[in-house]
């Protein structure tokens, strides 16, 4: 599968703030951030949660968000995310008992809600909070023989467990009902960035 670029998806990012932010010049006096307003923000991940030299990004982190403003400057979102990496045992770590390279899957899921504190100046959202999240992994182990073929696959599902993350962003409203963001967080990535819908 081909890795995943991070540099192209930022340069389609770009290209798309640039549009949109010429469409929308004459809505300028109209962008902003109320109270009641519902957010769906869809984010790729930037920097995977899972770095290693013998890993790679076998699908690029993935994550939604949903928000809603009861005050202007509060809010309350849910969270989901996923990411998918490859890890493939080194030659030097094999051990007499494992004759034949291991390589693991995982499937990296995580859920949770946030609290947040917004500091609004026009279309630009400051925001900052915490997140309490419930995070498993399922992985696929594939052994294969001296010829690269497969010879057997185990599926294990690790320990859940419930963790807790500051989180701080960013948004700007490019149009009455579109805009982009980017925050850092501990989820299926360190620092995220996408779009952000008006609902």
């Amino acid at each position: 599968m081909k890795k995943y670029n991070s540099f192209q998806f930022l340069i389609c990012l770009c290209i798309f703030c640039f549009t949109s932010l010429s469409l929308s010049a004459q809505y300028y006096e109209k962008i902003g951030f109320e109270k009641g307003d519902v957010d769906l923000s869809l984010g790729i991940g930037l920097m995977p949660t899972f770095i290693d030299k013998n890993t790679r990004a076998t699908m690029p982190p993935v994550s939604m968000i949903l928000t809603y403003r009861p005050k202007k400057h509060l809010a309350v979102s849910s969270y989901i995310g996923y990411s998918a990496t490859d890890y493939k045992m080194p030659e030097a770590d094999k051990s007499s008992e494992t004759s034949v390279p291991l390589s693991l899957r995982n499937n990296f899921f995580v859920t949770g809600l946030r609290g947040e504190g917004h500091f609004i100046r026009d279309r630009v959202d400051f925001y900052g909070g915490g997140m309490i999240a419930y995070c498993f992994s399922i992985n696929n182990n594939a052994q294969t023989d001296h010829n690269g073929r497969i010879e057997n696959i185990r599926v294990e599902s690790f320990s859940d467990q419930i963790v807790w993350s500051g989180l701080v962003g960013v948004k700007y409203l490019l149009s009455p009902k579109i805009g982009i963001y980017g925050e850092i967080c501990y989820g299926v990535s360190l620092f995220n960035a996408g779009v952000t819908f008006k609902l």
